[in-house]
């Protein structure tokens, strides 16, 4: 299980939520206003617990990381375009 990776293209709210980055390291800049960042505006997100919904999963790190895993493969292998 690698949690690296989780944690490098999962960021999770404080409300709950949890979105998918393909390219972390690009996704942020520096909040105008001074503090912290903000999400880039031509990031693509993917809602990561929707897709864990749909595909039956027990929300779990275990599986979570299997779903990274997947997408950046798929990804890799050409198979996500619209995300590339």
């Amino acid at each position: 299980m690698d949690l690296e990776l989780l944690s490098k293209h999962v960021v999770t709210g404080s409300d709950g939520t949890a979105i998918f980055l393909f390219e972390p390291d690009q996704a942020f800049t520096p909040n105008p206003d001074g503090e912290g960042f903000i999400l880039a505006p031509d990031v693509e997100v993917l809602d990561f617990l929707a897709i864990m919904d749909e595909l039956n999963l027990e929300r779990s790190e275990f599986n979570a990381c299997g779903v990274v895993a997947v997408l950046l493969e798929k990804r890799q292998q050409g198979e996500m375009q619209e995300f590339a």
